[in-house]
């Protein structure tokens, strides 16, 4: 079965990215406000992916007896059943799905964004428990290659590249770096409030690493992604060191101080998890815990993930212990 999944998640991914490739062309204004979910905001472009998703499940859900998804803006309350109609209690497959993870660097063509999906059991509580993983690439007009990752509990990482001569399969490694001088680093800091307070902790962090550096100029360098799948696309391929999101521990700090707060990552923005376990990549929450969540639509999630054990060692004691002084246990 979870051979099966994979194969209808990516089936569905490359349906949603040829989808919005297509829309580019068209007169639609992509990055219209079209509706709030209790979760983002919802643009046309997203629109279009959802409609996708709807028509493609419907027509396939029998054929795995019946699928529950919970998907960013798609459906009453976010939860939909497919077939429609069919019995809650009757569904075999739960679906987690973010149709578009990264819209905004999308729609102005920015930068590619993620068809983000993971799959398991109808029982399944958490994303841990999801045992088939797609992020499927949904490229800028401009770019003629894309990539679709995959991944099954019991099996490897699986990396295909659609270019204008066919698929290809393409070998990815994490970085082997074992220091972060030289690379890329990043704390998401895109969204405000909390730009400033996230940036005193990244160079906080740095004066950390090299308190012994004599150098003025310190190689480390940030490169802000707005898409969670991007971010984690970033480090499977090999390009970053290490990502963090502690946005969620930053404004529940806020709040107990009764500052305004802001946008978070969620679980569905993380369904591609078991894709980056599967490359190497670790993934922690804010407090250097293995990472896992469970399937709430609207829950705020933090995570840090890094490319190897060597700039775990090397970033993640002194990264926690700002985190604790800044935000408390």
């Amino acid at each position: 079965m979870e051979e099966k999944l994979v194969e209808l998640l990516k089936e569905l991914g490359c349906l949603v990215s040829r989808r919005c490739q297509k829309v580019f062309d068209s007169d639609l204004c992509l990055s219209d406000e079209v509706k709030v979910s209790p979760a983002d905001i919802i643009y046309q472009i997203d629109i279009e992916a959802e409609e996708v998703i709807v028509l493609f499940l419907e027509q396939r859900a029998a054929e795995f007896g019946g699928i529950i998804l919970l998907a960013e803006g798609i459906g009453e309350e976010d939860l939909s059943i497919y077939p429609k109609g069919l019995p809650y209690e009757e569904a075999k497959v739960k679906i987690i799905c973010d149709p578009i993870d990264g819209s905004r660097g999308l729609m102005f063509a920015k930068r590619s964004a993620f068809f983000l999906a993971a799959a398991g059991s109808a029982s399944a509580m958490t994303l841990g428990d999801m045992n088939s993983s797609v992020m499927v690439e949904i490229p800028i007009p401009k770019q003629t290659e894309w990539d679709i990752l995959s991944a099954t509990r019991k099996g490897e990482l699986l990396v295909e590249r659609v270019a204008s001569t066919g698929l290809k399969v393409i070998e990815t490694q994490v970085s082997a770096k074992q220091s972060v001088e030289g690379g890329f680093l990043s704390l998401a800091k895109y969204c405000y409030p909390g730009k400033r307070v996230i940036s005193e902790i990244e160079e906080s962090l740095l004066n950390k690493l090299f308190v012994d550096r004599e150098e003025c100029f310190l190689p480390v360098f940030d490169d802000q992604y707005i898409s969670s799948g991007g971010q984690m696309y970033e480090l499977i391929v090999g390009h970053d060191c290490m990502v963090g999101d502690f946005r969620a521990r930053m404004y529940e700090d806020f709040a107990k101080k009764g500052v305004a707060s802001g946008q978070v990552c969620h679980p569905y923005d993380l369904a591609g998890l078991l894709v980056a376990q599967k490359a190497g990549v670790i993934i922690t929450d804010a407090y250097g815990h293995e990472f896992d969540s469970t399937l709430e639509m609207t829950k705020a999630v933090d995570w840090l993930g890094y490319a190897n054990d060597d700039l775990r060692q090397q970033v993640e004691a002194p990264l926690l212990e700002l985190l604790q002084e800044k935000f408390g246990k």
